[in-house]
C-alpha cells in the first residue's frame, strides 16, 4: 500500500464539507466523502516547526523539545528518532518529500527520505507593479531583484515581505508556489507508480504572504465572507486578508482534485493511502480569517477498501503517525506519543480518548487547552516550567454555549477542579483503547 501525504501551512478547516456555506471546495469535500474524515481533530503546538516536529516524529512536544520555529530541529534535539518518513524508507519504501514537509527541512529529518529534500520555491509577487515595490526597496539596499541569497540583511529577508501581503494575479495556477508544487508531485506520482512510495506533498498558499490566481479570488465577495461570519469592515486590511485566505483555499482545494485525478488516472488510487492533515490553524500574532481555533485543523485519511465514516470522537496530530503505520502493515516504533486510529476507522462509535493536548510557548508564558468530549479548557504556566502547581485558568468552554466563560461562574468551581486533574493525570491517562 502505498501513501500519498498531503499536508497544509496554517489551514483550518474552513470547508464546505464542515458547514462553511459559501467556501467553494468541492474536491475537500470529495475526499471527505469518500475517507474516514475526523471532525475534532487538533494539532499539538501551533506553530509550523514544533507542530511538524510533533505530528512528523509521532512524539508531543515535550518529548520533541522544539517549542519554537527559532529554536533547534528536531534533527538536533532528537538526532535518532525514526520520523514518519524514515520508518516507511526503513521498510521498503522509496520516501519523498515535496516542498514544505518539515518547517527546517532536512535539518529536521536528515535521514528519513531516499533523497535530500529539495529547496522551498521561493514565493514571489506576480504583478508588476507589486515586483516593482520589492525591486525599489532592495536597490535602494544594495540588491537587485531576485536575489534570495539568505545573505541579505534581516528586514530585506524574505524580499516576500516587502511587498503586499495579498495578491491576485491574474495568472495560471503554476503561477504560484503552490500551482509548481501540485505538477512536481504529479510527476513524481507518475515516475514512482511502480514501487512502493510515501510521497509527502506540502502546500503553503494559507500562510501568509495569501497569494492564490484572481479566478479563486472572484469565487468570494463580501456578502459571501458575512455570511460566513466575517465582522470585518468592508474595505479594511481584515476584510481583504479574509477575502485572501478563502480564495487560498479554493486554490488548494484546485490542487488536491489535481492530485486525486493523477491517482486515478495513473491507476493507483486503489493501491495508495491518502493522507491529509495540517501542522496548525494560524499564530497568535496574525489576523484571524474567520473566528475557528488555532489548534483545531483537518485530518482525513482514505484508505482502499474501508468504509468512509465522519468521525467526531477526539483525535489528535500526533495520531497520523501510527494510523499510517498499521494501515501499511509497518511495526510502530516503542517512541510513538499517539494511537493508531485505525479502531476507530473501523468503528466510529466505540469509546475512544478522554481528552485531546496542545500547548503554545510564549516568552512569558505556557498556554494549554485541553478538549474533552463536553468542553474546551484553557489555561496557563510559566515559561521554560515543567510543574504545574502555580495553573491559571483562562477559560472553559461548551460548545452548546460557547459565548460563555464557565470558569468565571463559582458554580462550576468543581468541574474546573477536576478538569485541572484530568489534565495533570496527562495524555496517557487520556487513551481508552
Amino acid at each position: 500500500m502505498n501513501v500519498l501525504l498531503v499536508g497544509q501551512d496554517m489551514f483550518r478547516p474552513q470547508l464546505a464539507c464542515n458547514g462553511w456555506d459559501g467556501m467553494v471546495t468541492p474536491n475537500f469535500d470529495r475526499l471527505a466523502g469518500s475517507s474516514a474524515h475526523f471532525t475534532r481533530n487538533v494539532c499539538q503546538v501551533p506553530p509550523c516547526a514544533p507542530s511538524r516536529a510533533s505530528t512528523l516524529s509521532g512524539c508531543r512536544p515535550e518529548t520533541t523539545r522544539v517549542f519554537t520555529n527559532e529554536g533547534d530541529p528536531l534533527g538536533v534535539t532528537m538526532p535518532d528518532v525514526v520520523t514518519l518518513p524514515h520508518q516507511f524508507k526503513k521498510h521498503g519504501y522509496t520516501s519523498i518529500g515535496i516542498s514544505q514537509i518539515f518547517h527546517h527541512m532536512n535539518k529536521d529529518d536528515p535521514h528519513g527520505w531516499s533523497e535530500p529534500l529539495p529547496r522551498k520555491l521561493p514565493v514571489e509577487h506576480q504583478l508588476p507593479e507589486n515586483r516593482a515595490i520589492i525591486a525599489e526597496k532592495l536597490a535602494a539596499a544594495g540588491y537587485t531583484y531576485g536575489d534570495y541569497s539568505r545573505k541579505l540583511p534581516k528586514e530585506l529577508w524574505p524580499p516576500v515581505k516587502l511587498g503586499p501581503q495579498t495578491e491576485c494575479a491574474d495568472v495560471p495556477d503554476d503561477g504560484y508556489r503552490d500551482g509548481k508544487t501540485t505538477l512536481q508531485a504529479i510527476a513524481r506520482l507518475q515516475q514512482l507508480r511502480d514501487e512502493p512510495f510515501f510521497l509527502a506533498v506540502g502546500y503553503t498558499a494559507t500562510h501568509h504572504p495569501w497569494f492564490a490566481p484572481k479566478r479563486y479570488w472572484d469565487l468570494y465577495d463580501d456578502d459571501a465572507l458575512e455570511r460566513m461570519g466575517s465582522t470585518s469592515a468592508r474595505g479594511s486590511e481584515k476584510r481583504t486578508i479574509e477575502h485572501a485566505y478563502c480564495a487560498c483555499i479554493s486554490y488548494l482545494d484546485a490542487q488536491l482534485g489535481m492530485l486525486l485525478d493523477a491517482l486515478d488516472r495513473l491507476e493507483l488510487a486503489d493501491n495508495t493511502i491518502v493522507a491529509l492533515w495540517a501542522d496548525h490553524g494560524g499564530s497568535a500574532g496574525m489576523p484571524r480569517p474567520m473566528p475557528t481555533p488555532m489548534y483545531h485543523v483537518p485530518l482525513m485519511i482514505r484508505a482502499p477498501h474501508m468504509q468512509p465514516q465522519r468521525i467526531e470522537a477526539l483525535t489528535e496530530n500526533v495520531d497520523l503517525y501510527p494510523t499510517l503505520c498499521e494501515l501499511c502493515d509497518l511495526p510502530l516504533p516503542e517512541h510513538l506519543e499517539g494511537c493508531s486510529l485505525v479502531p476507530l476507522m473501523k468503528d466510529p462509535g466505540r469509546a475512544w480518548k478522554s481528552a485531546t493536548f496542545s500547548e503554545l510557548h510564549g516568552p512569558d508564558k505556557t498556554s494549554h487547552t485541553m478538549c474533552t468530549p463536553r468542553y474546551e479548557f484553557s489555561f496557563e504556566r510559566p515559561p521554560n516550567s515543567d510543574a504545574f502547581d502555580n495553573l491559571r485558568v483562562r477559560e472553559l468552554t461548551d460548545p452548546f454555549d460557547p459565548t460563555a466563560n464557565l470558569a468565571e461562574l463559582p458554580e462550576h468551581a468543581d468541574l474546573v477542579k477536576s478538569l485541572l486533574a484530568q489534565f495533570k493525570a496527562g495524555w496517557r491517562a487520556g487513551f481508552l483503547p
